[in-house]
């Protein structure tokens, strides 16, 4: 591993020139070294995910020891009494299962030095050469001391599950970067004499490695690709997508409205617009969207809009976000269900966390398309979703009745689906319609596409 043969060098020299002074000699001094000892820092989502990349970077070191491994285990490691498997949850996708199998607490941050022969974790941050953290952890500590001097040497950056950081808070992450590679504040006991000319031409960021992984493409993740100016150039790899439609029911009604805007700034108006003055009144005019309806919204953001404008309309509608509680939750799917609510307000986050059904629904319709098209396809699901077996008031389970069972089957021409897209969201149309259609799509002079 490149950040122990690093080590091994500075070590190495520390004996030739603590040798060359005891003997009274004058050898020329090596720059083999930053500001700072940490080199490599790794953003890493959830405790599990750190749990795994210390397991892997002790794998690849080669050295004998780690040192640490017992707290390790208690505070990252997987707990055999909450560890959640395909088996125990046979109605959550397997993609959830592996996000959430383990310790999924998003605010940690430590250190790790390399020794000769052993690894050693919770050490200071001078004293470290791995910095392994969230993002949020480590911008609270950053935050928290005023210090980033410790990430001005980083020679190699890993921003690791991005598309699940951009499920927490995205401002993080760049608040993390934007310390990342910068002169210090301070000597910290540098010997200057051997810190690498680059580091003191303050071409940090021209010799740093930047490595962003995400299971999906995204415009926050090109911003910073973007940005990166590394001397050796950059190289970005992605695959092809055939799109999900072949997951969704066949006879399925689905329908994708293109609206116009030149101006990324001014888009989330101009969706806001269209779902106002286009979308909602034709729901509202129709028989069926009238009532039964899901309105999926991705931002957070949008979602406040969205839930603001309905109520000023007084509209007969249920919110379910992030920040819903089991119980507010549970109320808001009951009421939908039993058509005591005519509309439910589902945002991105909210199904990521969760990946709840919501049963009762003919008409969905996407606000702006999910970033994930895995949710597309399972959202299309939720009105075939059956009935599941419930506790009676006296305690027990009662059973589904064959009537219950009956009443529950709906034919998918029963149902239609509206999705809402500009030429900024090809990304995520793309992934859902697949590239070739979503290239028409996006060019061509119509603006409404059906598939079924």
């Amino acid at each position: 591993m490149r950040m122990c043969r690093t080590r091994r060098k500075i070590l190495r020299n520390n004996e030739r020139l603590a040798k060359a002074s005891s003997e009274g000699r004058s050898i020329d001094v090596p720059r083999d070294q930053g500001y700072t000892r940490p080199t490599l820092l790794v953003l890493s989502p959830f405790r599990s995910s750190a749990y795994v990349w210390v397991q892997a970077l002790f794998a690849a070191s080669g050295l004998e020891t780690l040192s640490g491994s017992d707290r390790l285990s208690s505070d990252f490691g997987p707990d055999p009494s909450v560890a959640l498997s395909s088996e125990e949850l046979p109605d959550k996708p397997k993609d959830f299962v592996q996000t959430f199998a383990g310790n999924t607490d998003d605010n940690f941050r430590f250190g790790i030095q390399l020794k000769r022969k052993e690894m050693r974790l919770w050490t200071g941050w001078y004293a470290s050469d791995v910095i392994l953290a969230s993002p949020l952890g480590l911008r609270l500590a950053l935050q928290k001391d005023g210090d980033a001097d410790f990430l001005s040497s980083i020679e190699m950056l890993v921003v690791d599950q991005a598309e699940v950081m951009s499920m927490q808070n995205w401002d993080h992450v760049q608040h993390v970067l934007s310390r990342t590679s910068q002169i210090p504040q301070a000597s910290h006991d540098t010997d200057f004499s051997r810190v690498r000319q680059w580091y003191l031409d303050d071409r940090a960021l021209n010799l740093r490695q930047t490595i962003l992984l995400s299971s999906y493409d995204m415009p926050e993740l090109r911003a910073i690709y973007r940005g990166l100016t590394n001397v050796a150039g950059k190289n970005r790899s992605g695959h092809t997508f055939e799109g999900v439609l072949g997951g969704v029911r066949e006879g399925l009604r689905q329908t994708f409205t293109r609206f116009d805007c030149a101006n990324l700034n001014m888009e989330p108006d101009a969706r806001f617009q269209h779902f106002t003055s286009r979308t909602l009144p034709s729901l509202l005019k129709s028989a069926v969207g009238a009532t039964k309806t899901v309105i999926f919204v991705p931002s957070y953001f949008d979602f406040v809009r969205v839930e603001d404008h309905m109520k000023r309309s007084d509209l007969s509608f249920e919110a379910i976000s992030e920040y819903s509680t089991p119980r507010e939750v549970a109320q808001s799917r009951q009421a939908f269900f039993t058509g005591k609510r005519a509309f439910l307000i589902v945002t991105e986050r909210s199904h990521f966390y969760k990946r709840n059904t919501y049963r009762g629904a003919q008409t969905l319709v996407f606000y702006a398309l999910p970033e994930n098209a895995l949710f597309y396809s399972e959202i299309l699901h939720w009105p075939f979703v059956p009935p599941k077996p419930r506790v009676g008031k006296d305690g027990r389970m009662k059973e589904i009745s064959k009537e219950e069972l009956e009443n529950a089957k709906l034919d998918p021409t029963e149902v239609a689906a509206l999705a809402v897209f500009s030429k900024f969201d090809r990304f995520r149309l793309e992934r859902i319609v697949g590239d070739r259609q979503a290239a028409r799509m996006i060019t061509e002079e119509r603006s409404n596409w059906k598939f079924a």
